[in-house]
Order: C-alpha cells, then structure tokens, then sequence
C-alpha cells in the first residue's frame, strides 16, 4: 500500500482570509492545516500507537498535529521542514493569505540555518 503524499492531499482540499503571522510560519499554519483538514490524513499515520488518540478525537491538538506531521513525513521520506512548508502553504493559500516573497524566503533562509546548525544538511 502506497501512502497518500502530503502534496497529493493539499491538491485535493478546499480554500477560505485572514492576516499572515509572520511567527506561526511554517509549523504552527502546518498544524493548523492539518487540524482543519484531517481527512487528507492517509490511516498508516495513525497506526502509530501515540496518535491513535489524535485520529480518534473531535479536534486534534497542535501537539498530535505536529507528530502526525513528522509521522507522515517519514512514511513518505520527506523531511518534517519540508512537509511543515508543503503544508503551511496549503494553509495559506486556503485562507486567501498572500504572503510577501521576502517573508518566505526569509523564514526558508532561518529554517535552513537551523538545519545546518544542526548538522542535518
């Protein structure tokens, strides 16, 4: 069984506007993405025992968001940042949030001084 990539599932999901925040980029609007849309979310994630709470609660955390995150990102062999990205821009684009190119490539830049601080690029 193939799992759904996290690309794939932002293409299939409806849209809505509200203010950008440049503080909540990538990870807390990937949450948010994923705590309004959990359909989208493929079932292998949650044969993780520690989310089997998440997928069974009426409103999931930002918390479960966050592992349910990581947990599909490593089924599917993406990085946490870049599905954190994928979905954070999903978020924004079903909000209606435009967000400055400068933004962006700022938060991308700290993001990858992150990585690399921790030797993981």
């Amino acid at each position: 069984m193939t799992t759904q990539s996290i690309d794939e599932a932002i293409r299939n999901t409806p849209t809505g506007r509200e203010a950008f925040i440049p503080t909540r980029y990538p990870y807390t609007y990937a949450c948010d993405y994923l705590r309004s849309n959990p359909q989208i979310i493929p079932v292998e994630v949650f044969e993780d025992p520690g989310l089997w709470t998440a997928q069974n609660s009426s409103l999931m955390s930002r918390a479960d968001a966050s592992r349910v995150r990581q947990r599909w990102a490593e089924l599917t062999g993406m990085s946490d940042d870049t599905a954190a990205i994928l979905l954070a821009g999903a978020y924004l684009t079903a909000a209606g949030i435009e967000v400055p190119n400068a933004v962006l490539a700022e938060a991308l830049e700290v993001n990858a001084n992150r990585l690399t601080s921790r030797g993981a690029a």
